[in-house]
Parts: C-alpha cells; structure tokens; sequence
C-alpha cells in the first residue's frame, strides 16, 4: 500500500482554513446578544416522565424542557394515566404504571445455550427472570452443526413489534434446530 505524504501547499492550505475558522467562531461568539433568562430557572422548566412496566419491574425514562408559559396547555393535554406529579428543583417529576412488558422484554426474544440446553428468554439479555421456556430435549451436545452451534453459543436475538409474530418465530427457528 503506498503512503502519500502533504506538501508543503496542503499544509499552507489546512493552516488558513483552520485559522479562517476559529477567527469566524471568535466573530461570531462576539456579536451574539445575550439571551437575559439564561441561567433563569423561572421560564424553563425540565419535564420528567418516568413510565414504570409492571410485569417486568423495568422503568423508562424521558426528559425535556419547556417554559413555564406552556405548562397549562401541557398538563390540559395530559392523559390521565400520567398519575403522580412532583416538582422540585425547576424540574417536574410525571409518572405512570403500565400493566404490560416494557419494549424490551415484549419485542424482542434471545434464544440461547444456558445452562447446557437452549433456552428462550424475554428481552434481550439472558435473565433467569425472564426465561419464557427451556427446553431440555435441545442439549449442546445434541447439536450437530458447528454453525448452529456457535450462534446459540453467542445467542440468536429476534425483534418484532407484535408478540404474537415473535412467538411464530421462535416456533420457526427451534424447529429448524430440531430438523
């Protein structure tokens, strides 16, 4: 492979538009007007929603600003789900409960080698908590296909946004194993 070296003019040329660069930024930063609520905690407030999944324990988190002005309109619109409300510190805590699986654990199956025979898990990681079902016919050492083998080993991650497809996947790959 051959090496190509700047000259001289190629460096000439990155030191100018480096240096017109900077003196832009410096230009740029003087001219601008002060915003006078910056650092004012009384126009920007920081929304918290904490959404809490009941059937896995996992929470959710989303965080963003808006003024003070926009609240009242923000609260009206508000679904009632959103059920505790705390504020302090300029920031406004909402939570909610949801009975059902977090995205996580409801779109996605891990199928994977645990514990000597394979096993299909909710969510991503392999979690006792969440194995959906192990099956003990599957054992590593009946599988002959080193392929197949080495992907169990690391772990076959399925996603789809209806559980109900999911299930005819995991249905679909285990019996591929079996055949």
């Amino acid at each position: 492979m051959e090496s190509k070296r700047l000259g001289v003019k190629h460096w000439l040329f990155l030191l100018v538009l480096g240096s017109g660069l900077l003196l832009a930024g410096y230009w740029f930063s003087a001219r601008r007007v002060p915003d006078p609520d910056f650092g004012s905690q009384a126009s920007v407030v920081q929304l918290i929603y904490i959404t809490k999944y009941s059937k896995c324990g996992d929470t959710a988190t989303v965080t963003t600003d808006i003024s003070r002005d926009g609240l009242e309109g923000l609260f009206a619109s508000l679904s009632e789900d959103w059920s505790t409300m705390e504020e302090r510190d300029g920031k406004i805590e909402l939570t909610k409960t949801v009975d059902d699986w977090c995205p996580n654990h409801n779109y996605y199956r891990l199928i994977k080698l645990y514990r000597g025979h394979v096993v299909v898990f909710r969510g991503q990681d392999p979690d006792e908590k969440f194995i959906i079902r192990g099956y003990k016919n599957l054992e590593e050492s009946a599988i002959i296909h080193p392929q197949t083998l080495d992907q169990l080993r690391r772990g076959i991650l399925l996603y789809d946004e209806d559980p109900g497809q999911l299930d005819i996947l995991v249905r679909s790959y285990l019996e591929g194993i079996t055949d």
